[in-house]
């Protein structure tokens, strides 16, 4: 059967087996079928073949592309719901490609650490209490031809938006999905600001949220080396 460790989608650097991770849902897009000897030319970047269709799950790497030791919360709960299905064995599914389904990697204790020294602006930190304030007292007419979600998340396309709005529409001002909201929020800034590390880009990235990404890597993997 073998053995084989995963990558960080944000730093590139591997998953060993008993590490602790986030790990992000993904669904392939329509249309986004990959294609040998195929030109693609487009604005989506990462997200041209793939694209989050729900929050992060936390757990531990358990080799072979299985997460284990899952985070039960409101959020599996609500995936769990959604497809019928325990989180466990949706997540042993979609490592399999399940009706397209993949998933991306990242090293909790990396991310964690990053994203306690990344200043959260407050067009991050005041997005979640915009949304509920929008759902609550907002009039249903007033938005029924567009979900909220779609006006404080950012889609790549239709095929993440109507799942998310699928799985959340009913829970998502549950206090508890406040984390995992700002979670989504602040990867996709560090990301974006961090684009000349993550993906080669013709805008250039921002150098102090780069070298911190770096730093917090180093100092995770020179630990690794000391305690070999």
């Amino acid at each position: 059967m073998g053995s084989f460790n995963v990558t960080c989608g944000l730093t590139n650097t591997s998953i060993e087996v008993g590490e602790k991770v986030y790990f992000i849902p993904l669904i392939r897009r329509e249309g986004g079928d990959l294609q040998d000897d195929t030109m693609v030319i487009s604005n989506d970047m990462s997200s041209v073949y793939y694209e989050p269709f729900a929050f992060a799950i936390e757990g531990t790497y358990a080799d072979c592309g299985i997460i284990d030791s899952i985070v039960k919360d409101k959020n599996t709960m609500a995936i769990e719901k959604y497809f019928d299905i325990e989180i466990g064995d949706l997540l042993s599914l979609i490592e399999d490609d399940y009706d397209g389904m993949a998933g991306m990697w990242l090293n909790k204790e990396i991310v964690d650490i990053v994203f306690s020294k990344f200043n959260k602006k407050g067009d991050i930190m005041g997005r979640y209490d915009e949304l509920v304030d929008f759902i609550e007292n907002y009039p249903e007419s007033g938005w029924k031809s567009m979900s909220p979600l779609t006006m404080f998340l950012n889609f790549p396309s239709a095929t993440s938006r109507g799942l998310f709005e699928k799985i959340y529409n009913d829970c998502i001002c549950e206090e508890s999905f406040r984390e995992r909201f700002e979670f989504k929020l602040t990867l996709e800034r560090i990301m974006d600001m961090t684009n000349k590390i993550i993906m080669p880009s013709l805008n250039g990235g921002d150098y102090d949220v780069e070298k911190l990404v770096l730093e917090a890597t180093l100092g995770i993997v020179r630990g690794k080396v000391e305690n070999e």
